[in-house]
């Protein structure tokens, strides 16, 4: 695999956990800033913004994205589920090589002890031969429902859920999204799905989850109040509470689009 590496220039090594693999592809001195390109990274960042806005668009809430309540009652960023990152991973083409980095195993009983199984995983992102990046995830019997299942019934559970989340953040983290996107903590298909934003209030207006969706987005866009009250009267509401809950995805778009049009009055500007 090939990467950057500030000191050597590109570099290539076939394991990143042992230097003595290393082999200099380009030798030089890789300065960042006195090599940037403006008009090409300005070209990149456009881009990376039609791509996120994009994902707005086909990533599904409730299967693809939510919104999880913690137990403490703040939500937070969306958050990205393992079908989502499959989406993101087919879009992009890029390819994803998992590791099992530690798999330990307890399953001798007594009155001390009980069985435990505990998996950490590593996924490598790819395209093509370029290594973008990685991420690890772990899961063990211990956590949550999975002790009330039992070690030997949850073994493969927690296998899948470590591969998942190291999957997911792997994904996630190349891809530049973090701000985006939190990262699943437990496995989508056994969540609460009373947690995950899919339906609004009973009168059919959004609910409290929804709100704060809609609000910590507004608030990685940098919409300032007046700004939001403009996006919310798209939709004939003048509080957010009365939107009614079909109306988000179309909220979040339009939110978005109003973000890259500030930034590109901005960019003219200067």
């Amino acid at each position: 695999m090939k990467y950057l590496d500030r000191e050597k220039g590109i570099v290539e090594v076939s394991d990143l956990d042992d230097p003595s693999n290393l082999r200099i592809v380009e030798q030089k001195g890789y300065d960042l800033i006195a090599n940037i390109d403006i008009k090409n990274l300005m070209e990149r960042a456009d881009k990376l913004e039609q791509f996120r806005s994009l994902l707005t668009k086909i990533l599904v809430d409730g299967v693809d994205k939510g919104v999880i309540e913690m137990k403490d009652g703040k939500s937070s960023l969306p958050t990205l589920f393992y079908g989502g990152a499959q989406k993101i991973k087919t879009l992009l083409g890029l390819t994803v090589k998992p590791e099992v980095v530690n798999d330990w195993q307890r399953v001798e009983t007594g009155e001390d002890k009980r069985p435990l199984f505990m998996y950490r995983i590593r996924c490598y992102v790819y395209k093509d031969d370029v290594y973008l990046g990685q991420a690890e995830g772990t899961c063990s019997t211990e956590e949550g429902k999975f002790a009330k299942m039992g070690a030997f019934a949850a073994a493969n559970n927690v296998l899948k859920v470590a591969y998942k989340r190291a999957y997911v953040s792997a994904v996630r983290d190349a891809c530049g999204l973090a701000d985006m996107f939190s990262v699943d903590l437990d496995d989508n298909e056994q969540i609460n799905k009373q947690k995950v934003d899919k339906t609004g209030n009973a009168d059919g207006k959004v609910n409290k989850n929804q709100i704060k969706d809609i609000c910590a987005r507004f608030g990685v866009w940098g919409l300032n109040p007046e700004e939001q009250q403009t996006v919310l009267s798209q939709f004939g509401v003048g509080d957010i509470k009365e939107l009614p809950a079909d109306k988000v995805a179309a909220v979040l778009v339009a939110g978005r689009t109003l973000f890259e049009k500030k930034k590109k009055e901005k960019t003219g500007n200067d």
